[in-house]
């Protein structure tokens, strides 16, 4: 399971995810906006559960990069 929601603070979304170890996981981060139509997430935090330290450090490296987005 891998839900996106808004959060509460503006500024950023929550993502939840189930992991097969750990359990459920929530983490919240900020989107930008960049140039080229892409979105960056920065300010990446654990909000609910655990992430081991694998996993953090593998997020953080998906996150790094800005994303670039599909036109419709």
């Amino acid at each position: 399971m891998f839900r996106i929601t808004q959060d509460t603070e503006p500024g950023r979304v929550k993502a939840r995810v189930a992991l097969p170890v750990s359990g459920e996981v929530t983490v919240s981060t900020a989107v930008s906006v960049r140039s080229d139509n892409r979105i960056a997430f920065t300010d990446v935090r654990v909000v609910q559960g655990h992430l081991p330290t694998p996993a953090r450090a593998l997020l953080d490296k998906v996150l790094e990069e800005p994303v670039r987005l599909q036109r419709p």
